[in-house]
């Protein structure tokens, strides 16, 4: 009788093959924070899991410095699946090119492994980034740079970065910063994986700030590595969005009258709040009113008194207009850093009174001395409004013109006329006052 043994062994010479489960792993800052870092390795068969593989490192080796294969820690989870636990350390170091090579694991019927071995298949990056240049794109900031984009801050890290995350840059030195300056979320961003920038938009908040700081803070790499500490950026900011403000206007005198008139005469002085550009000349105008008859600007003997005060001159005209409550207005003004100043308007601020009527000079009290007069002295006329006197006629007393006399003003109020032509008799001094006659009898005696 013949036995026939089936299926009583079996042949297996087959060579477990590993391959890497985790390919493109990275070890950075955050594996160094838990303190381990773990590759898994998968095999095409069960595996006996009492025996450890050894892994193993060519070219750039971590174990040097960033890593330690922990023995206790490594395990099967499974058994096609290795994890090979290592110990992690914050080197600050950058290893690529690592060849992994894993050996002496064996199959349940204790077939070694074949020979594995991979490179670039992971990396070690826990070198901190570092900010290597920042800067501002300007370093003052006024009304004309009130847009958007008007500051860019851009830095410049010395590695490649994580562009899904912005860093963030902190302003410090004022409370107020806010009031002015506003994130720009329309432009900006990553430029490349090593450049990025921020802006700002400017706003008109009306204030004065120097001193203002900028750091650069929470930036990753592309491993997650954070900056080790803020990066202070040398530059600082100021920004002047102030206005001059005119504290007041003064006038030399509130009622121009004739003996006002003149070159230099009438001076309207303006003091600001604050120094202003001495290059720049502040505009004075008369928004209602209109003396452009009587007055007009004297432009050399215009001058800024001290860097806040600032006087415009002008000329006085004939006076043949009568303005009341004349409103002045300055504007234009610009400080140094070419903020205008603000509108002011002073109302009511002087008048322009022209010669008295006519008839105010009819009733005034003129009087000639002396009265009668020798032939050959000088008589003298005496009243209000003798510097206006357009002509003097001597009469005789038929009412006939016998002379006109040129006259000199000795002083206000005063005239002199010469009695040497006149024979003795009775005569009339006619005064012509702004086209309106008046007469005075005087006698001439021998």
């Amino acid at each position: 009788m013949q036995n026939i043994l089936e299926n009583i062994f079996i042949l297996d010479t087959n060579n477990p093959i590993a391959t890497l489960e985790n390919i493109d792993a990275i070890l950075s800052d955050s594996d160094a924070q838990l303190g381990t870092f773990t590759l898994l390795f998968n095999y095409s068969e069960p595996m006996n899991t009492f025996i450890l593989p050894q892994v193993s490192f060519n070219g750039n080796n971590p174990l040097i410095n960033s890593m330690s294969f922990n023995n206790n820690a490594s395990y099967w989870p499974s058994a096609t699946t290795f994890a090979a636990v290592f110990n992690a350390v914050d080197a600050n170091e950058e290893l690529n090119e690592i060849e992994v090579i894993l050996n002496g694991a064996f199959d349940a019927r204790q077939n070694p492994q074949q020979y594995f071995s991979l490179i670039n298949v992971f990396e070690v990056d826990t070198r901190n980034p570092i900010v290597i240049d920042a800067g501002l794109s300007q370093n003052v900031l006024i009304d004309a740079d009130l847009s958007p984009s008007a500051l860019i801050v851009t830095c410049t890290f010395d590695q490649e970065m994580d562009v899904n995350a912005a860093p963030q840059v902190e302003i410090s030195g004022s409370a107020q910063i806010a009031e002015s300056l506003g994130l720009d979320l329309s432009a900006g961003g990553w430029l490349s994986n090593t450049v990025y920038e921020v802006h700002y938009t400017l706003f008109d908040a009306n204030v004065e700030l120097a001193g203002l700081s900028f750091s650069v803070a929470e930036a990753s790499d592309r491993a997650g590595n954070l900056i080790v500490s803020p990066f202070d950026i040398t530059e600082q900011l100021s920004i002047d969005t102030k206005n001059p403000i005119v504290v007041s206007v003064v006038v030399n005198d509130n009622n121009l009258t004739p003996p006002n008139e003149g070159d230099g005469m009438f001076q309207i002085t303006v003091v600001f709040d604050q120094p202003m550009n001495q290059n720049i000349t502040p505009q004075i105008i008369f928004p209602q009113e209109n003396p452009s008859l009587v007055l007009t600007p004297n432009i050399e003997l215009s001058n800024w008194l001290s860097p806040i005060v600032y006087k415009t001159v002008f000329n006085v005209g004939v006076i043949t207009q009568t303005l009341s409550n004349i409103d002045v207005e300055c504007a234009f003004g610009q400080d140094p850093s070419g903020n205008l100043s603000n509108v002011f308007t002073d109302l009511d601020k002087f008048s322009i009174t022209a010669d008295v009527t006519v008839a105010e000079y009819l009733i005034s009290d003129y009087s000639i001395y002396p009265n009668p007069i020798g032939r050959g002295n000088d008589v003298f006329i005496r009243g209000q409004g003798m510097e206006k006197i357009i002509s003097i006629d001597v009469l005789n007393s038929l009412g006939q013109k016998v002379s006109s006399i040129l006259l000199t003003h000795e002083k206000s109020g005063l005239a002199r006329l010469a009695t040497s032509s006149l024979a003795p008799g009775v005569y009339f001094v006619q005064l012509d006052i702004l086209g309106k006659n008046n007469s005075i009898k005087f006698l001439v005696t021998e």
